[in-house]
């Protein structure tokens, strides 16, 4: 029993600790950025470029930050589904 709890102790729970670690700094699912990701995507679309191919990221954030860094504000916002897009000046 004690060889058993030594191994877990020492190969187990270094590895999971080596595999957080590793979960953390890589941050593919963007968990850990603080709205860093979605700050890089709100910054392409204000210089009205397109931002293609993103994902895992929180488009309520990405408006948010558009109409809060747009000098003036809209008369109408539409924000839904992609079938909002057909909508246009």
């Amino acid at each position: 029993m004690k060889k058993l709890v030594k191994n877990i102790v020492f190969i187990v729970f270094p590895f999971a600790v080596v595999v957080m670690i590793c979960n953390y700094v890589i941050d593919a699912g963007n968990v850990f950025n603080n709205g860093k990701y979605e700050a890089k995507i709100t910054s392409i679309l204000l210089k009205k470029h397109n931002a293609i191919g993103l994902f895992n990221f929180d488009e309520r954030l990405v408006i948010k930050n558009i109409f809060t860094a747009i000098d003036t504000a809209p008369n109408v916002v539409i924000i839904g589904t992609s079938k909002v897009l057909g909508f246009s000046k």
